[in-house]
C-alpha cells in the first residue's frame, strides 16, 4: 500500500531542500569559511587566512570536520602565557597606556632570575642582541642558562621604520626572546621600557627572585653572581636594589639635557641615591613595592634615578652597592680589581661595549686568572 507522507513531513524536506540550495548558490566563495581569530600579541603582520580543505569533486564545498581541527589548530598557535595585552603605567601626574606588542611563550617556573636586556630595534641594536646571545645568553658560556637559573630577554619600543620592525618581528620568531611594547623606542622612553620589564615579571614570572636589568652594551655575567649569592653578597629574601650607587647626583635642569628633570617632576637639587642604571637587580619583594609607590609620584624620566632612588626611598626598598658594576668602563687597564683576594672572579657587569668588541671583551673577562693576577705586584 502506498505510504503517504504527513504534511508536516513534506514542510520539513522542503525546507531542507531550500537550505541547501541556498548553500550551494550563495556560499561558493570558500573565503566565508576562512576564520577570524583575535590578533595575537605580534602584531606586526596581518591575519592569515585559514587553511581550508576542499573536496575533490566540489572546490566549492568544505569538510566541517577539517574546518574544525584547522581551528583547533589556530587556537593551539596563540601565545599561551596570553593574559591581557594591555596594561597602563599609572603616576601621579599621567598615566601612560602599554601594549604588548609581543611576547615570547615562555615558562619561568623553577627559575631564579629574568634577565631582561633593554636594546632598540636598529640595525645595530640587532647587532648588539646577536653579540649578547653568542655569549652570556648562551648555554655555552652561562652554566646559569645551560641548567635554567635564568630566563634572558631583551625588551624594545615601538618604531615608524617598517622594514625595522618587520626585521624585529623575524628576530623575534626565530629566537623567542623578544619582547615588544607599543610605546616609541627613544632614549626618555627607557623608563616606560624597565616599568614594562618589571610589569612583565609581576605578569608572569612573579615568582622568580631576581629581576635583572640590563643595557645591551653591557657585558654581564649572571654565573658570577650566583656564586656570589652563595657566599651571601646578595639575598633574595629583602625588598632591594643592588648594583652600582650614586650619591647627590646634582638634578639636571637644561631642557636639551637627555637626563632634563623639570622642577614640577622633581624639586630638589640633589637627586637621592639611586642604583646607577646601565646594569642592575631587582628582588621580588622590591618589584610590586616600586610599581604601587609609582601612581604617588609624577613622572620624572631619569630611568634609574626615579625607580632606584625616588621610589625606592618612598617604598624603603634597599639600595645596596656593590663594587663590581662598572659603569663607564670601556678599557680594561687593571684588570686584577676585578678578582678576589682569594682568587676569584667577582665581575658582574662592565658597560660601554659596543658589538664590535663585545664577544672578545666577554671572553678575556670571563678567562681572566684571578689567582695568577692577585700573586702579581
Amino acid at each position: 500500500m502506498h505510504k503517504v507522507w504527513p504534511h508536516h513531513s513534506k514542510k520539513f524536506l522542503a525546507f531542507v531542500i531550500f537550505f541547501l540550495l541556498v548553500h550551494l548558490i550563495c556560499f561558493r566563495d570558500d573565503s566565508i569559511y576562512r576564520i577570524k581569530f583575535p590578533i595575537q600579541i605580534n602584531q606586526f603582520s596581518t591575519i592569515s587566512p585559514m587553511k581550508t580543505a576542499k573536496d575533490k569533486n566540489d572546490n566549492s564545498t568544505i569538510s566541517i570536520i577539517q574546518e574544525e581541527e584547522e581551528t583547533a589548530k589556530l587556537e593551539e598557535q596563540e601565545p599561551k602565557l596570553w593574559i591581557n595585552h594591555t596594561f597602563s603605567l599609572k603616576f601621579n601626574d599621567t598615566t601612560v597606556p602599554v601594549e604588548w606588542r609581543y611576547l615570547p611563550e615562555i615558562n619561568c617556573a623553577g627559575r631564579r632570575a629574568v634577565a631582561i636586556v633593554s636594546s632598540d630595534p636598529s640595525d645595530k641594536g640587532r647587532l648588539a642582541r646577536d653579540a649578547i646571545r653568542d655569549t652570556w645568553m648562551s648555554s655555552t658560556y652561562s652554566g646559569t642558562v645551560k641548567n635554567n637559573t635564568i630566563l634572558a630577554l631583551f625588551i624594545i619600543g615601538w618604531s615608524a621604520n617598517e622594514t625595522n620592525m618587520m626585521d624585529v618581528h623575524k628576530e623575534a620568531e626565530q629566537f623567542g626572546d623578544v619582547i615588544v611594547i607599543s610605546q616609541p623606542d627613544s632614549y626618555r622612553n627607557l623608563v616606560i621600557k624597565v616599568f614594562s620589564a618589571m610589569k612583565y615579571h609581576q605578569s608572569f614570572c612573579k615568582n622568580v627572585d631576581y629581576l635583572f636589568k640590563v643595557d645591551h652594551d653591557v657585558v654581564f655575567f649572571p654565573d658570577h653572581f650566583f656564586n656570589l649569592e652563595r657566599e651571601g653578597y646578595f639575598h633574595s629574601t629583602e625588598a632591594a636594589s643592588y648594583g652600582n650607587t650614586w650619591k647627590k647626583a646634582v638634578v639636571e635642569r637644561d631642557p636639551k639635557n637627555r637626563w632634563y628633570t623639570s622642577y614640577t617632576q622633581y624639586p630638589k637639587d640633589f637627586y637621592p641615591t639611586f642604583t646607577s642604571g646601565p646594569a642592575y637587580i631587582l628582588t621580588k619583594k622590591a618589584i610590586p613595592k616600586l610599581l604601587g609607590a609609582a601612581q604617588y609620584r609624577n613622572l620624572v624620566m631619569v630611568e634609574d634615578v626615579f625607580i632606584t632612588g625616588i621610589l625606592a626611598i618612598d617604598t624603603k626598598v634597599k639600595r645596596i652597592s656593590y663594587p663590581n658594576f662598572f659603569y663607564k668602563y670601556p678599557r680594561i687597564t687593571n684588570p686584577k680589581k676585578f678578582c678576589s683576594k682569594e682568587g676569584k672572579n667577582r665581575l658582574i657587569s662592565i658597560h660601554k661595549y659596543a658589538f664590535r668588541r663585545y664577544r672578545t671583551t666577554f671572553h678575556y673577562l670571563k678567562n681572566l686568572n684571578c689567582k695568577k693576577l692577585v700573586k702579581q705586584r
